[in-house]
């Protein structure tokens, strides 16, 4: 039971799977919404520029391993997402409606940067390439956790702001 006045927080899991392996319109995707009340959150405490300033040290940090390393692929995708930074009509390369119409510049330009460097997960991504130098290997996990942790606190100051 909450308090009066209280708000209730709920964290949304979201799950993927094959519904419809063989559907003629080649829509073969089940999507599961599922949501769970938990009163433990805390929202985070990140300003919009504080998160703007750890993803821009992040990206160049990373960009700057990527190329060192010979991941050359990389590097102009991370450079693309730290000059979406500054960009003056940033638009991300999917999911352009993640804020609202109305949203600011400065938030804007962090979400698009942040859709922009999330190069975690799926087929081709960052983490299925890595470094030929087993030296190299620390600090690909280093910079590769960096941004990770960077791209979360951007995606929730750019959304969360006002």
């Amino acid at each position: 039971m909450l308090a009066s006045g209280a708000v209730q927080t709920s964290l949304w899991t979201i799950r993927w799977g094959v519904g419809a392996p063989n559907a003629p319109d080649s829509r073969i995707w089940d999507l599961t919404a599922t949501s769970v009340p938990v009163d433990h959150l805390q929202p985070s405490t990140s300003t919009a520029e504080e998160a703007r300033s750890t993803l821009r040290s992040a990206l160049q940090e990373i960009e700057a391993f990527a190329h060192r390393s010979g991941l050359d692929n990389w590097s102009p995708w991370f450079a693309r997402a730290d000059a979406l930074l500054d960009d003056p009509a940033p638009s991300p390369p999917y999911h352009a409606d993640m804020l609202p119409s109305d949203a600011s510049l400065h938030r804007r330009q962090l979400a698009a940067a942040a859709v922009q460097a999330w190069v975690f997960g799926g087929i081709g991504s960052w983490n299925d390439d890595g470094p030929n130098d087993a030296v190299d290997q620390g600090e690909y996990d280093h910079v590769s956790r960096r941004l990770y942790d960077a791209l979360l606190k951007a995606l929730g100051a750019a959304t969360n702001s006002h």
